[in-house]
């Protein structure tokens, strides 16, 4: 597993809307490394309300990134210590449910490091 290169967190998002219309996301509101902007009359993707639940989404990355590191090895440690009772049919299917939350959990590692080709010209 490659290590991450985004800027460190915590990050904040920080109202510019009066300014330029736009949330700003960073770790200050003198580094911005996102801007969140909608469109209030853009009904269709959330308006408002959307824009700002986003901007709070983006700002709390670096938080569900290592959140979700935590995750994998936690359920990894699971699955090693189920993998002792393979007679116990529950203990298999949840084991199995654990590796599969693994391989979603990784795929989301992934794509915030940018490892995954998305094209979204489409």
């Amino acid at each position: 597993m490659s290590e991450a290169k985004f800027t460190p967190g915590p990050w904040y998002s920080f109202d510019n809307k009066s300014l330029n219309g736009t949330y700003w996301i960073g770790p200050s509101s003198f580094f911005s490394i996102a801007e969140v902007r909608n469109g209030a009359e853009d009904e269709e993707y959330g308006g408002d309300k959307a824009e700002l639940a986003n901007a709070h989404l983006i700002a709390a990355a670096p938080d569900l990134y290592e959140a979700l590191e935590i995750a994998v090895a936690n359920l990894r440690c699971a699955t090693v210590c189920s993998d002792a009772d393979e007679d116990d049919e529950e203990a298999i299917q949840l084991r199995d449910a654990w590796k599969r939350d693994i391989d979603r959990c990784r795929e989301a590692l992934s794509r915030a490091r940018g490892e995954v080709n998305e094209d979204v010209s489409s």
